[in-house]
């Protein structure tokens, strides 16, 4: 994550924004929008994510969320980020119906090497914000 990424206060409440490098619009398929969906489960039942908004568009994320006291923000948003790329990537790779898979795959890789990683896909852009000191008293569950 870019150092102008600043999580400074572990009970604020953040808006984070987060997207697919050059743009690629994975989320227009079911299959990886559900992985995203499954790592913001796993990260709100073992790590204290709290959503209080979202949306996801087919090429980025806005989201709204705070996290649960004596967790990290910065690092929950870094495994919701590392734990969908390598998800998406791996269904793209063993998906045969994916029909743009060689684009999609030459885009990442070409990501890669300049960003030195095998592959590269979510990034954020933008910055992360505090929205308020105090965490609101409701946030969204996904059951």
């Amino acid at each position: 994550m870019s150092t102008k990424y600043k999580f400074t206060d572990s009970k604020a409440t953040y808006f984070v924004t987060a997207t697919v490098v050059d743009w690629i619009d994975v989320f227009t398929r079911n299959d990886y929008k559900n992985i995203f969906l499954d790592s913001i489960r796993h990260c709100q039942k073992y790590q204290g994510l709290q959503v209080h908004a979202w949306v996801l568009m087919p090429n980025h994320l806005h989201m709204i969320y705070s996290v649960a006291a004596g967790k990290d923000p910065a690092l929950v948003l870094k495994n919701i980020k590392s734990f969908t790329a390598l998800k998406i990537i791996d269904a793209i790779i063993n998906n045969p119906q994916e029909s743009r898979k060689g684009w999609v795959l030459d885009l990442l890789e070409k990501n890669g090497k300049t960003n030195k990683s095998n592959f590269r896909f979510p990034r954020l852009t933008g910055r992360a914000g505090i929205l308020a000191t105090r965490k609101p008293s409701n946030s969204v569950r996904y059951e």
